[in-house]
């Protein structure tokens, strides 16, 4: 996140009109998913582990959905070249926080798997 916050302070005049709240949303669920997950390492119960991946699962399966939804706006021609690969870029940060929080959520389910 610190990526995205350092690279946006530098192009927040190129971008007032995007509106990154929807996937930063998605981002914050994710991570507030990955930390549960790991408060239930202690418990090392399959359910409730199992649970919260198949939501995390949704939640990344969602911002794939928003990411090619934003492919075609990239490329739709309203956008100017470098708004194009601005937006391109900052998205694809959010996306790729996103997949690191499903990565430590199968880490962890697989912790539980392994020991239940």
């Amino acid at each position: 996140m610190e990526k995205f916050a350092d690279r946006y302070s530098l192009a927040t005049q190129h971008l007032e009109h995007i509106d990154f709240a929807p996937r930063a949303a998605m981002l914050e669920q994710a991570a507030a998913v990955v930390v549960e997950m790991v408060h239930d390492l202690r418990n090392m119960k399959l359910e409730p582990m199992k649970a919260l991946n198949d939501e995390l699962r949704a939640l990344e399966n969602e911002a794939d959905r928003l990411m090619l939804e934003l492919y075609r706006d990239i490329y739709s021609g309203k956008l100017d070249p470098l708004q194009m690969f601005l937006l391109k870029e900052f998205f694809e940060i959010l996306e790729k926080a996103i997949d690191r929080c499903r990565e430590a959520g199968v880490v962890a389910y697989e912790i539980v798997l392994k020991n239940s």
